[in-house]
């Protein structure tokens, strides 16, 4: 069985939380598979709008990965390997829990030459205001892991980046948060320049960087408008093509362009194409389905296109991704050469898969040749289902272990259509060790349903009280379907006809039902999550959630449409998880500690809510325990799904998100309702020697007393090689036996763990 390397699983908790409800929850790992193959990262949440960055987030002088992905503003960090010639990433989240919240885009780019990276991102991040660049100072850590500090603009009030103004004074550097710019080295003088548009679009600006020529140093970043036309080309809002000016001193149109012809809306990628030393580009726009390829035949100080290619690369397999592409340039396979990565930057309405047009440079750095490798880069390696990700838990084999169906937004159609799913995923692994096959990509048929609605919420539970499990499926226009389960109990799952608009039930948009005997009468309720929430008799805002009580009987269940009757109740929990205003797109989960409920609740922000005093209090307000539990960072549109997996007596907690993946995470609570109090802490130092090793290598641990300590090894693609115990400071593993390349071996001494690499020779 392969197993997720360990590495990706060490979480750091937030340092000095003091509340049990505020602890960082550490990352379950978790294999899984589709189409026969193992998934290397595939929890990682998946991707929809990614923007790519090269980083050495350990300071061991590798370049890893770092991705933004602009759908829900996620931080994603990841290992390189290191083989040559070779794309192996492994998942390392624990770094990007030290990245600042960042908001739109973001380019991870060393200012200062002093080998951290610094972020250069968009000042509209976390509800700002304006259109500039925020920019977070890189520095390691005494343990060598790349933090940042925001860097201080003294001269504007934001603390964006300034440029002078015509009246002496300063204003931002304008960038629309919408658009991509470009962070290079325009003129080849040592410092990092800015290419980005104007306000109204068309005429791209160039910002020389003039803090070395000013005295102050690379550690400073002082901007000059230094063209107002760089290029001397101009963009059309209503076509691929530019119009190029016939002259290397004239601006295309003249600086003054008619209104109608301005654009706003644009990505820009530089990059040296012929080693010339000035830089050509690569152009994102918001209406179209490509990247033009702009030719500069100027210099490094006076740029001048006179070449475009709207249909880059031509001479390869052309870029087409729906909706306004944006262009990375890093190396990704560690040939030393950079190549190009495309992806969609529009978030909501491009394509949710294929979203990383990987190509490799199969010429130099200075004659760069692109060759279309694949388009699912990283994301073959993820657990991915496009947008919209709604799991929940069953045993649909009656294996006694609990098997995973996820349904989705769907995958996105050309034409503006959706292919909703519900996916299988089979529990083949153990009751200690769950691993998750994807065995069926279309669950009971459910894309039947596509072209009347889509985002599918399924939740698994006994409806009619003849002992075995029935299924609701929330959906787009706020309904449920129902199919009922006729198998009997013991047996695996044995749908009849699926119901649409069961009992007539409607809340709106984006059902969640969650099946639950609220009241403990013996009849299954009906608690549902929608878009927006309700109001109260006031019109006040009053709950995300409405409890739909069952007035059946105990094999005929049966259920008021509407929800403003009694003993229905729209105002369920007076909770709100969109916190008063905006969309709540909440996801109820109901778990019973010991005869006591606890709620749980994701929503539109991605948070997810903990609330007690349920029972005994069902028209009153809901206690909430924590407003964001387990600090759980998976994007916007999350929806959650509560289980204990490895039979630790401990839940667990399966994350959707809006980008169509799934995350995982252990949480503090025991299935008898008591509350972990363990706070994980540093983690463990250890040694591993001699490194690279032939035939042995040495654990060496800083321990105290006989505790044992457990080691586990893992290849590069995630198979587990060796495992063991020891309880002395040092110990030996033979390892003549295991094939020359790159390992990981995991040592964890109580709660305390490490992952160190090694080399086989």
């Amino acid at each position: 069985m392969k197993d997720i390397l360990f590495a990706s699983w060490c979480l750091f908790l937030l340092i000095g939380a003091t509340e049990l409800s505020a602890q960082r929850f550490y990352r379950l790992p978790m294999s899984f598979s589709a189409n026969g193959e193992n998934l290397a990262n595939p929890l990682t949440g998946g991707l929809n709008n990614p923007q790519f960055s090269e980083v050495d987030l350990n300071n061991d002088g590798i370049k890893d990965l770092f991705i933004f992905d602009r759908s829900g503003d996620v931080s994603l960090s990841f290992l390189n390997l290191n083989i040559a010639n070779q794309t192996n990433y492994t998942f390392a989240p624990e770094y990007a829990l030290n990245f600042p919240s960042l908001g739109h885009w973001a380019l991870l780019r060393d200012f200062d030459q002093d080998g951290a990276v610094d972020i250069f991102t968009s000042a509209r991040a976390n509800g700002g205001i304006v259109q500039g660049f925020y920019v977070y100072k890189g520095f390691f850590t005494a343990d060598n892991v790349l933090s940042f500090e925001q860097f201080n603009f003294y001269e504007t009030p934001n603390n964006v980046i300034p440029v002078p103004s015509l009246n002496g004074n300063f204003t931002q550097l304008y960038v629309s948060a919408e658009d991509i710019p470009a962070v290079d080295d325009v003129d080849g003088d040592g410092d990092l320049d800015i290419l980005t548009f104007s306000e109204s679009g068309g005429y791209l600006y160039w910002f020389k960087n003039e803090s070395v020529e000013k005295g102050f140093g690379l550690d400073s970043l002082k901007f000059r408008r230094a063209d107002d036309c760089w290029g001397k080309f101009f963009e059309l809002k209503t076509s691929e093509d530019l119009i190029l000016s016939d002259n290397p001193n004239d601006c295309a149109l003249g600086l003054h362009s008619p209104v109608e012809y301005r654009h706003a809306g644009s990505t820009v990628m530089s990059f040296d194409q012929d080693g010339d030393g000035d830089k050509e580009i690569l152009l994102g726009d918001i209406s179209s389905l490509r990247l033009n390829y702009l030719k500069n035949t100027g210099d490094n100080e006076n740029a001048y296109v006179t070449e475009q290619d709207a249909s880059f690369p031509s001479y390869n397999t052309p870029i087409v991704v729906v909706d306004f592409v944006a262009g990375f340039y890093l190396d990704v396979n560690n040939d030393g050469k950079k190549d190009l990565i495309a992806s969609p930057n529009d978030d909501g309405s491009a394509v949710d898969y294929e979203v990383a047009w990987y190509y490799k440079n199969v010429g130099t750095d200075d004659n760069v040749v692109f060759e279309l490798e694949r388009k699912d880069f990283m994301v073959d390696e993820m657990v991915d289902l496009g947008s919209g990700s709604h799991p929940t838990f069953v045993d649909y084999n009656a294996d006694g272990l609990l098997d995973l169906v996820v349904g989705t937004f769907g995958y996105y159609q050309v034409g503006g259509l959706f292919d909703p799913r519900l996916f299988l995923f089979e529990n083949t692994g153990t009751p200690t060790e769950p691993k998750f096959d994807l065995v069926d990509d279309d669950y009971l048929n459910f894309s039947q349903f596509g072209n009347l609605s889509w985002d599918f919420a399924p939740n698994f539970g006994d409806l009619d009280n003849d002992g075995y499990l029935d299924l609701l499926v929330g959906e787009e226009y706020g309904s449920l379907y129902f199919a009922e389960n006729t198998a009997g109990a013991g047996n695996p799952l044995s749908f009849g006809n699926i119901v649409a608009n069961y009992k007539d039930i409607n809340v709106g948009q984006k059902s969640v039902p969650y099946i639950v005997d609220v009241n403990r009468d013996g009849l299954a309720d009906i608690v549902v999550g929608e878009l927006v929430g309700n109001n109260d008799i006031n019109g006040e805002a009053c709950s995300s959630l409405t409890y739909f009580q069952n007035v059946g009987s105990s094999n005929n269940p049966d259920f008021i449409t509407d929800d403003a009757t009694a003993p229905n109740d729209k105002c369920f929990g007076q909770l709100l998880t969109n916190n008063g205003s905006g969309k709540s797109y909440s996801s109820p989960v109901l778990v019973d500690f010991m005869g006591a409920y606890q709620l749980f609740t994701a929503s539109r922000n991605g948070k997810i809510q903990q609330y007690d005093n349920i029972d005994g209090n069902l028209d009153g307000a809901f206690n909430l325990v924590t407003a964001n539990f387990g600090q759980i960072r998976e994007g916007i549109g999350t929806h959650l799904a509560i289980a204990d997996l490895n039979g630790d007596n401990q839940y667990d907690i399966v994350v959707g998100n809006k980008r169509g993946g799934l995350g995982a995470y252990i949480t503090n609570l025991f299935t008898d309702g008591s509350v972990s109090t363990i706070t994980p802490q540093a983690i463990v130092s250890a040694t591993i020697f001699p490194n690279p090793a032939s035939t042995n290598i040495w654990i060496s641990l800083e321990k105290q007393g006989n505790t044992a300590a457990v080691y586990q090894i893992s290849n590069a693609v995630g198979q587990q090689v060796a495992t063991g115990t020891f309880s002395t400071s040092h110990h030996s593993v033979a390892i003549g036996h295991l094939a020359k390349g790159i390992y990981f071996c995991q040592i964890q001494l109580g709660n305390e763990r490490v992952t160190k690499k090694f080399v086989k020779r």
